[in-house]
């Protein structure tokens, strides 16, 4: 996107805040445009972002209106009464699950695959080095294991569970410039290049200063545009948006990074191991039941085959056991064409009769049933 169609893109942009006779200044538009997308892909993405804001500002609008009716100053002592009473009750809650974490039983076979994402959390927590960032699917324990980890090297930290743009990245970086960040599932960050940015300065400098910086003229920006961060960074993701990003490699070249892949087969294993812990009013038989049904009712194919999907099964028998399979088998999704690629190796004698079957099938090329052949297979 060049520079005319950027000045295109925020004129649009500015109709939808005059329509609400609402300053645009108070909308960070620079921060919200990626120049490596069309003007049409901008525009799409655009319009549900500041769709988005303008509902959340005309809600607090109409609180603002609301307060009105009580003195400006009782409203303000209520209101930061109320958010610190909020926000102690969360800490609270979160503390109380990093105990249970250091309670709950797992298996050995969970620690072996889990071994070295551990022992990355210990060098970043004891070393200098300044990020960590674990990829793996969903369901698998990442968390956990980062979190685990986190709580046995006694360090602070802070947890974070998504943000929606760069500017609350770097608030959220300067309120915390000195403490380990762990960042869960949050993929927004690695969307925007400006965030990727304000990551790259906080991960590195050739100087041994890490200096993170922020242009914008938003009235959102709480803070100077520049400051120095000490802290370190740990980002746990379900997978990468785009690999072949120059800007996320730069990203990845300064942390360490670990891919956790778990095959199918391995899962089985590991859910065998699970249905050996008891789980609440459960009997070891009820427990077999289950897993079997598991090993009956998926594959390779099956895309959400996970640890949840164990105790998310487990509570489905607890509510009634006659309903079991009928209530769980729409909770198992499958890839259709993993399947048929699945199927057709089953019923073919070379792998060359299989592919040439799938093709005639769905019409996809040679080179899509290797690719997803090599998915099943990993």
């Amino acid at each position: 996107m060049n520079n005319q169609e950027k000045e295109q893109l925020k004129k649009w942009s500015l109709k939808f805040f005059e329509n609400n006779q609402i300053g645009f200044d108070i909308f960070d538009f620079d921060a919200e445009i990626d120049n490596k997308l069309s003007l049409a892909e901008n525009k799409t993405i655009l319009r549900e972002k500041i769709s988005s804001f303008l509902n959340m500002y005309n809600s607090e609008k109409l609180k603002r209106k609301e307060a009105e009716i009580i003195p400006q100053e009782q409203y303000e002592i209520y209101t930061t009464e109320l958010k610190k009473e909020k926000e102690e009750q969360a800490k609270q809650e979160f503390n109380n699950s990093l105990n249970k974490i250091a309670e709950i039983k797992t298996t050995d076979l969970l620690k072996s695959k889990f071994f070295l994402l551990s022992e990355y959390v210990n060098i970043l927590c004891n070393g200098d080095i300044t990020g960590l960032i674990c990829i793996g699917e969903t369901g698998t324990g990442k968390s956990y294991n980062i979190l685990k980890a986190l709580k046995e090297n006694k360090k602070e930290f802070v947890f974070c569970s998504g943000f929606s743009t760069p500017l609350q990245l770097y608030n959220f970086l300067f309120e915390n410039s000195d403490k380990i960040i762990f960042f869960d599932d949050t993929k927004n960050i690695l969307k925007n290049e400006i965030s990727i940015e304000i990551l790259k300065s906080a991960l590195f400098s050739p100087t041994g200063t890490r200096i993170v910086k922020y242009s914008s003229s938003s009235s959102k920006l709480k803070y100077p545009h520049q400051f120095i961060f000490n802290g370190k960074i740990i980002l746990s993701l379900n997978d990468l948006i785009s690999k072949q990003n120059e800007d996320l490699k730069a990203v990845l070249d300064r942390v360490l990074f670990y891919n956790i892949v778990f095959s199918y087969e391995e899962k089985l294993s590991i859910l065998a191991d699970l249905i050996k812990i008891p789980y609440k009013e459960l009997t070891e038989d009820n427990r077999k039941y289950i897993f079997n049904w598991i090993k009956e009712n998926t594959s390779k194919a099956t895309i959400n085959l996970n640890f949840r999907t164990l105790f998310k099964l487990y509570e489905v028998y607890r509510y009634n056991p006659l309903k079991f399979e009928v209530l769980s088998k729409p909770l198992i999704k499958t890839d259709k064409q993993q399947e048929l690629i699945l199927t057709l190796l089953k019923k073919n004698v070379s792998v060359k009769q299989a592919q040439e079957e799938f093709n005639e099938i769905t019409g996809l090329s040679r080179v899509s049933f290797y690719r997803i052949k090599k998915e099943i297979y990993i």
